[in-house]
């Protein structure tokens, strides 16, 4: 065709390089040449158009087919397929802390509870660090666990130490992963003997005291195990089945048992000892005192007397002493004249009430004889308590 375009006019082979090279990034054609002219030399339009390209979708930019590459459907599919299926080993590692809390229950102040044992797991992949463990409050704590591998565990093992009476908390806690609560009770057991003192009066030695009662008591808030009742002091004894406190398992918190003591000293003088009770580590004591004496005993001065008068009168009297030479009281005192001459004999006495320890009273003794002779009679003191003394009476009766 005259006056066309030169390059429409030329038979040279026309390398359609944009096609061709599609072609060859999609893999279904080969490289072709096409005849830019018709069969006159006419135009490019009578040309076999150039493959058609994929339609690389609705969101697909201008230049997402001549961007991809010949390798891009493989990237594309292996990126896909690391999101279905993620590489466990690309996964961070986690701890787990198992329980998550723990109450310790009650424990007296300043005694340690049994350990708990908490259990630390890595529950993810990969190896952790060497965890970094601490507890707070009353709380201590030791662990055997190192860096973990997946699946492993460790545990963490913990104890209440209460420094104070109360209810008490704290926590576990893995630096930057987990934690567990902590909970305790602080108690004290406590223990007293009431009364602190006791004082049995005076007492004569070879007898004994009354019973007496003290209670045992746990005025705390934790309960005393092995109770244990024991008295010091030779003069003080336990009376026969009088520890209630030895058939008790514990003594709970509020609780009080009796205990009954007499005193029954074996020599004169002032005693003292205590009883004594033990039980939750601590033992206390209740004093115990008490006096001692001899028992009430009479004795009479002089042992023995002359005594002279004339037939029908009284004669000059003498004077005896009736003595309580024991520390106890006597009872009432009765004096008498016995034996042979008795009648003869004529008394006096200020003997008229029991005798305190030490004390005295006096009984005079005279003749009065109807006959002439030699006279013998006895002088007697008796009390109930306190027994008996005598004193020998010699006397003449002149005409």
């Amino acid at each position: 065709m005259r006056g066309a375009p030169l390059f429409l006019n030329m038979r040279v082979p026309v390398l359609v390089f944009l096609g061709a090279w599609l072609a060859g990034c999609s893999g279904n054609a080969p490289l072709t040449t096409v005849d830019a002219s018709g069969p006159d030399g006419g135009a490019m339009a009578d040309a076999p158009a150039p493959p058609v390209l994929p339609d690389a979708g609705p969101d697909a930019g201008p230049d997402a087919g001549s961007d991809a590459g010949p390798d891009a459907g493989a990237d594309a599919a292996a990126v896909d397929g690391a999101d279905a299926n993620p590489d466990a080993s690309l996964l961070p590692p986690a701890l787990r802390l198992t329980p998550l809390a723990n109450d310790f229950g009650p424990v007296e102040v300043g005694r340690m509870s049994e350990g708990f044992a908490f259990t630390l797991t890595n529950v993810g992949s990969g190896i952790t660090d060497q965890p970094r463990i601490e507890v707070t409050g009353d709380f201590s704590q030791t662990n055997t666990c190192v860096a973990l591998q997946s699946g492993a565990s460790c545990a963490v093992t913990v104890v209440f130490k209460p420094t104070s009476i109360g209810t008490k908390y704290g926590m576990l806690i893995v630096a930057g992963a987990a934690t567990a609560s902590l909970a305790g009770q602080g108690v004290r057991a406590e223990l007293a003997v009431l009364p602190m003192a006791r004082d049995f009066g005076s007492v004569a030695v070879g007898s004994e005291s009354d019973p007496f009662t003290f209670a045992v008591h746990n005025p705390g808030s934790a309960p005393i195990a092995s109770l244990q009742v024991s008295v010091a002091g030779l003069d003080f004894e336990l009376a026969p089945v009088g520890n209630k406190c030895s058939v008790l398992p514990s003594l709970t918190p509020g609780a009080s048992c009796t205990v009954e003591l007499v005193f029954k000293p074996r020599s004169r003088g002032s005693k003292s000892g205590a009883l004594i009770a033990t039980g939750g580590g601590q033992t206390v004591t209740s004093a115990l005192s008490g006096s001692a004496l001899l028992p009430a005993q009479l004795a009479i001065a002089p042992a023995s007397a002359n005594l002279a008068a004339v037939v029908g009168t009284q004669g000059v009297p003498v004077t005896f002493a009736i003595a309580n030479v024991g520390d106890a009281a006597t009872g009432q005192i009765s004096v008498a004249l016995g034996g042979a001459n008795a009648s003869d004999f004529r008394i006096t006495t200020t003997c008229l009430a029991p005798l305190a320890g030490a004390g005295s009273c006096q009984v005079s003794v005279s003749l009065n004889a109807a006959t002439a002779g030699v006279k013998q009679a006895t002088l007697t003191a008796s009390s109930p308590v306190g027994g008996m003394a005598t004193a020998a009476l010699t006397a003449t009766a002149s005409p």
